[in-house]
């Protein structure tokens, strides 16, 4: 079905509420949604939408409905424009739910995340592709105050228009002394995955990270001294190996030892090119499609949650 009779805007409320803040720093700051509401992080993964500026138009995620009534008269719409941040698309963005590179609010290693205020309840949420097609939905009951998701929206294996959306619990915390790190497996292409932590000369380490990660799959927070970081590099070092193969390293990574920082590694993107199709509209009654080829873009991106 078409998704239609939606009021173009880039803010879902008149005032979204500051979730996460930056100092000079880097201490993350969020003043959570208040009274009665829990919050909201949209992350759409989709390569297929990233790799055209006609399929990033109109990528809503419609509420309940696709008319907009009652409580939820706007709706949360991705920017249709390449930016900066393109590669990181999420709502909101800030805390006006509009893209800036304010210095100490965006980090060239990291990007925080945010959360739309939203009440106690049920609901569904509906993913569009392109020109409000619909592609995926999923339903969320939101029970207690302050509760925290991030719903990432991503192509899945099952077919070659298929859609996942992965509903990730979040909680702002952070750990005096140590680092909070889980990590997030969207990469389509790939099946599972064991993580390994690797010290300043590229020696394992052990440590509890997960062993047999799948697509669509995150881990719990694992926390790691600070104190047991590289006194150069002050990071934690991160090796991907497939299951498969568990001789073979497909990514690294390095997460900043922030002492009372939390952080998502985000897996995501195809290894191998792959040709997807995505629905762009109808036409005598049948749904038409746009066929797309991806080249490969495997690869990590970095959130901060505290």
């Amino acid at each position: 079905m078409k998704l239609k009779n939606v009021k173009k805007i880039n803010r879902l409320f008149p005032v979204l509420i500051v979730m996460l803040l930056c100092s000079c720093k880097k201490q993350v700051k969020e003043y959570l949604p208040g009274p009665e509401a829990a919050g909201i992080n949209f992350y759409n993964a989709s390569e297929v939408m990233n790799s055209a500026a006609d399929l990033r138009k109109d990528n809503y995620v419609f509420i309940n409905d696709s008319v907009a009534n009652g409580v939820f008269k706007q709706f949360p719409k991705y920017a249709d424009v390449y930016t900066p941040l393109s590669d990181l698309r999420q709502y909101p963005y800030n805390r006006t739910g509009t893209i800036f590179n304010q210095s100490g609010v965006i980090s060239d290693r990291y990007q925080y995340v945010y959360y739309m205020p939203i009440a106690l309840g049920t609901y569904k949420f509906i993913y569009s592709g392109p020109n409000k097609i619909f592609l995926k939905d999923m339903s969320v009951t939101l029970n207690e105050r302050d509760e925290l998701n991030a719903l990432y929206l991503v192509e899945s294996p099952e077919a070659d228009n298929a859609y996942r959306v992965v509903n990730v619990p979040e909680a702002y915390k952070g750990t005096p002394g140590k680092v909070r790190i889980r990590f997030v497996h969207l990469g389509t292409d790939s099946k599972e995955f064991v993580i390994k932590r690797a010290d300043a000369n590229g020696q394992d380490i052990a440590a509890d990270l997960p062993k047999n990660l799948p697509f669509g799959g995150f881990s719990d927070y694992v926390e790691l001294d600070t104190a047991g970081t590289s006194a150069t590099s002050k990071n934690f070092v991160f090796k991907i190996y497939d299951v498969a193969d568990p001789s073979k390293q497909v990514l690294s990574t390095a997460v900043p030892a922030e002492p009372n920082g939390s952080f998502v590694v985000l897996i995501q993107g195809f290894r191998q090119t792959t040709t997807r199709r995505i629905p762009t509209g109808y036409a005598n009654g049948n749904t038409t499609y746009q066929t797309v080829n991806i080249s490969p873009n495997f690869r990590i991106n970095l959130r901060r949650t505290y």
